[in-house]
């Protein structure tokens, strides 16, 4: 085989090999980000059915409607 189809060929090898790398890295960087998200959300969402419960469970006028102000935020 002649150099050049040599050279293009070890060239274009690399290309593909850089650019699926980049996006597999890239791939995964989003999913880390928005599997972050998913649980900080989750999170929040058990706090505050753990508060509207409490509040429920007590039956206290005041201490409800302070458990609903903690489950707003």
């Amino acid at each position: 085989m002649q150099i050049w189809k040599k050279n293009f060929l070890t060239i274009y090898a690399l290309f593909l090999v850089v650019i699926c790398g980049g996006l597999l890295l890239l791939d995964g960087y989003i999913s880390q980000n928005e599997l972050k998200q998913w649980v900080e959300h989750g999170k929040r969402s058990e706090k505050s059915l753990l508060y509207l419960a409490a509040g429920l469970k007590d039956g206290e006028v005041s201490r409800m409607s302070m458990n609903l102000e903690d489950a707003a935020k």
